[in-house]
């Protein structure tokens, strides 16, 4: 099954606390190229996300977009509050209102100048939580990519299976007139040679041996063979290989030779006039393979 290196997907999620939003674009490159625009918050991540992107894309130009609200909730603070501390303290501030003889009870300033009240929070606990939500979004985005990097895959390949199917066509018609090719160019040869030889003594069965030669060069029997296993080569590629687009191109550049030695071989103009709409179908189909991983 190919696969498109065109498509796009989007992603919006929301899980521990943080809202990720996810959009990945996907255009033709003939190797693997990744850029990601992170926020800040995500960048000690890169690595992780271009190793995700590598597991299920191999070939494409990949710009990936991550943003949304990325501030920490409360919850998520990287301080916490030391509950037995807070009492401890409280019970201070209480002896301490009593010896002084201060009516006033304690407020939320006098509590803050002890800094016995706040403890940090582990900073991989954080990154824990806000790993797996860009990690969610990320994947998410990743398989809407290639669901349309496959829709669009299997429509290039049905038009591609259909080309070939007329080049096969094609090549019918050529071998049916190249029946008559060498026939008709032994024919010509022999009639332009005796009116050059008229009334000159030479040896006519050498002579028509050498015409037999010259003429049996302009067989295009093997040419044809030989693009007929490359348009078998060619669809079973198409259907039962993902990374098809370099293969599928070194056998085009392997028809577009034989088409050529079949021109340069052929003497008759229909079989040139056909082989004129080969040279167009296969430069179609070469953009078209440009298309596919």
């Amino acid at each position: 099954m190919a696969f498109s290196m065109t498509g796009i997907g989007h992603a919006d999620i929301e899980k521990n606390n943080y809202h990720v939003n996810v959009e990945i674009r996907s255009v033709n490159n003939r190797y693997l190229d990744i850029s990601c625009k992170l926020p800040s918050i995500l960048l000690p991540f890169e690595q992780k996300i271009r190793d995700l992107i590598k597991s299920k894309i191999k070939r494409g130009k990949i710009h990936l977009i991550i943003a949304g609200d990325m501030n920490v909730e409360p919850e998520n603070f990287p301080t916490k509050i030391n509950r037995l501390n807070v009492k401890a303290v409280a019970g201070l501030l209480e002896v301490i209102r009593e010896e002084a003889g201060v009516e006033e009870k304690p407020k939320l300033e006098h509590f803050l100048n002890f800094s016995e009240i706040f403890e940090p929070i582990e900073k991989r606990e954080i990154d824990e939580g806000l790993w797996e939500a860009a990690n969610d979004a990320v994947e998410k985005a990743l398989d809407h990519l290639i669901e349309m990097r496959k829709a669009e895959g299997l429509a290039l390949s049905e038009d591609l299976s259909e080309r070939i199917n007329e080049i096969e066509n094609s090549i019918t018609e050529i071998e049916k007139f190249a029946k008559l090719n060498a026939k008709e160019a032994f024919a010509r040869m022999r009639q332009r040679v005796e009116a050059l030889v008229n009334n000159v003594e030479i040896d006519k069965d050498r002579l028509y041996t050498e015409i037999v030669i010259i003429a049996d060069k302009l067989d295009i029997t093997e040419e044809c063979v030989r693009m007929r296993s490359h348009l078998k080569i060619f669809i079973e590629t198409l259907r039962n290989t993902n990374i098809v687009g370099k293969k599928l191109n070194f056998i085009l550049q392997e028809m577009h030779r034989e088409v050529n030695t079949i021109s340069s071989k052929a003497s008759n103009f229909k079989i040139n006039h056909i082989v004129i709409e080969l040279k167009e179908q296969i430069e179609k189909m070469r953009e078209q393979v440009q298309n596919l991983e």
